[in-house]
């Protein structure tokens, strides 16, 4: 996570969807689904691939369905060249994160995608992109690349884009059985746990970013 950018079993053969009382709202008010466009970076092993739902997307999609009221959405791309085989070690995150942004526009353009808010293209890596950066992403913006090096960096820096600052994250003392922080804290402390959910100030931020889309 950059401090000056705001930044920190599943097989993927077609788009995953998580719903949350979708059944329980009448068609004409349900909202459309936020969609999270994954481009797995080809230094991802089928191991790393396997593991991403159950320890990276499914607790915290569930959370942010709760939130938003609307399904998510993730479309994994896999052996993409020029896309996944991003080169995102630059010795500079924000540069990194520039240059991601230019390719999500020519992957935008070329392919034809929405561009609104619910649509979001982020690079999922092994690593870190710098020593101490886990991820990166523009306040409010379509653009991210997180790692896998912590279980939050994903949901942290989809808050990001969704409009969540690191000043809605919270640090939770009394949570049992141990103290834990929930997804938009500024970063990882080794001995805090994760709460596994945003905060509700973290919450009221990504509601109103989305307050005016369909």
């Amino acid at each position: 996570m950059n401090l000056v950018t705001t930044a920190l079993t599943i097989t993927f053969l077609g788009a995953i969807t998580t719903s949350n009382l979708a059944a329980d709202r009448d068609a004409s008010e349900t909202k459309q689904p936020i969609v999270l466009t994954l481009f797995l970076h080809d230094e991802l092993n089928d191991q790393d691939i396997r593991q991403l739902d159950a320890k990276y997307l499914g607790w915290f999609t569930e959370d942010l369905s709760a939130i938003t009221e609307r399904d998510v959405q993730i479309v994994p791309i896999l052996r993409k060249p020029g896309y996944t085989d991003f080169d995102y070690r630059l010795g500079d995150a924000d540069k990194a994160l520039y240059e991601w942004d230019q390719r999500v526009i020519d992957y935008v353009i070329g392919e034809q995608k929405p561009r609104d808010r619910r649509h979001k293209y982020l690079l999922i890596t092994k690593d870190n992109l710098t020593f101490l950066v886990q991820g990166i992403a523009a306040l409010g913006q379509r653009s991210a690349i997180a790692s896998m090096t912590a279980y939050r960096t994903i949901a942290h820096e989809v808050g990001h884009t969704l409009g969540a600052t690191h000043g809605d994250g919270e640090f939770h003392a009394t949570a049992a059985p141990a103290p834990c922080i929930t997804n938009m804290f500024v970063e990882d402390v080794f001995f805090l746990k994760n709460c596994y959910r945003y905060s509700e100030k973290s919450a009221q931020a990504i509601r109103a970013y989305l307050n005016d889309t369909p």
